[in-house]
């Protein structure tokens, strides 16, 4: 297991960062636009690529290029070297704000922030922590000492659970329980072979990627007290986070007879905001145009509403989205309006 220290996640963010302070966006200058996504099976992976099939109907052109860290993709789509991400609300509010894992760039991440447009608002899905029933772990105290995979290195996932670790119970990684930072298909391969004890995926509730888990032997997943709660007010106060739950027996072979605490994260379709008005239009009108259709494909996407499609979004509509909606008769809030 290749670990991925804390130095490395903030020199691969520097590297990104390079020229952003002197010449923060380009510009869109392809035909095709270029979309960081995350790993396969995640939300928001899936959710792009959704978007593409229909973005090609409407005469739009979307390369989309997955397994990639958002931290590093919203510098790169500041910067004009990508056109289009899924970025995560929250990751945009440290960026717009210089804190978190931009702390160490600050002026640079704020700078690139006013770089960045939004098309749509979706949710990213929840973090869900499982272990073997076998290793006897109940609760996130029960950390120290064991082997946990946190999310791919140089991702937010994995910042974000050390984080949570860190607000719950004041363990440090690599100091208190082992970190993993590795992708997300090793991290399951991990899990799989009893290299870890504990295994952390961003999915959604349900997902079939942690079913495969419950079929082989029981699994428990680990929740969230209402103390764990009021120790990260701080954490869910940063937009696009709240708690959430996930259901008892939620999987095939799921121990726990009570709902399982846990966050969930609201996401974005951004883009740069030299993108064409035109292109941002059909983008928008691709995906709500045939919303019926990518909610069949996507369960996590039922609970959008094209009448309200806006909830916790921090993100600048582009104009060309805007146009969309005001045409369409939606409430914009005035926060997102440009």
């Amino acid at each position: 297991m290749k670990l991925i220290a804390p130095k490395k996640i903030q020199s691969l963010i520097a590297a990104a960062a390079i020229a952003v302070s002197s010449t923060v966006a380009t510009g869109a200058h392809a035909d095709a636009l270029r979309a960081h996504t995350t790993g396969a099976g995640a939300a928001p992976n899936t959710t792009m690529k959704l978007l593409s099939r229909y973005a090609e109907d409407a005469g739009v052109d979307v390369q989309v290029i997955e397994g990639q860290k958002m931290i590093r993709s919203l510098l790169l789509l500041a910067k004009g070297d990508i056109e289009m991400m899924t970025a995560i609300v929250g990751q945009y509010a440290r960026l717009q704000t210089g804190t978190g894992p931009y702390k160490d760039i600050s002026d640079q991440a704020k700078a690139a922030s006013k770089e960045i447009r939004s098309l749509i608002e979706f949710g990213a899905a929840a973090m869900q922590m499982v272990t073997w029933e076998e290793t006897g772990i109940t609760n996130f105290e029960e950390l120290r000492g064991k082997r946990v995979y946190v999310g791919p290195g140089g991702g937010g996932a994995g910042s974000d659970t050390e984080e949570v670790i860190r607000l719950l119970t004041g363990m440090e990684p690599n100091e208190d329980y082992e970190s993993m930072r590795a992708p997300w298909n090793e991290g399951m391969q991990a899990m799989r072979n009893g290299q870890v004890d504990v295994l952390m995926r961003v999915a959604p509730v349900g997902a079939a990627i942690l079913q495969e888990f419950g079929l082989s032997k029981p699994i428990r997943v680990l929740g969230f007290s209402d103390e764990d709660k009021a120790k990260l007010a701080d954490y869910v106060s940063i937009p696009g986070r709240s708690f959430t739950s996930i259901p008892a027996n939620t999987y095939e072979g799921q121990v726990n007879t009570a709902d399982s605490g846990t966050l969930k994260y609201l996401a974005s379709i951004a883009v740069n905001k030299d993108v064409s008005d035109e292109k941002a239009y059909a983008l928008t009108k691709a995906f709500w145009d045939n919303i019926g259709e990518i909610q069949d494909s996507a369960a996590f996407l039922r609970d959008l509403d094209p009448a309200a499609p806006f909830s916790g979004l921090n993100i600048l509509l582009h104009p060309g989205a805007l146009k969309y909606y005001d045409e369409a008769g939606v409430t914009v809030p005035d926060t997102l309006r440009p």
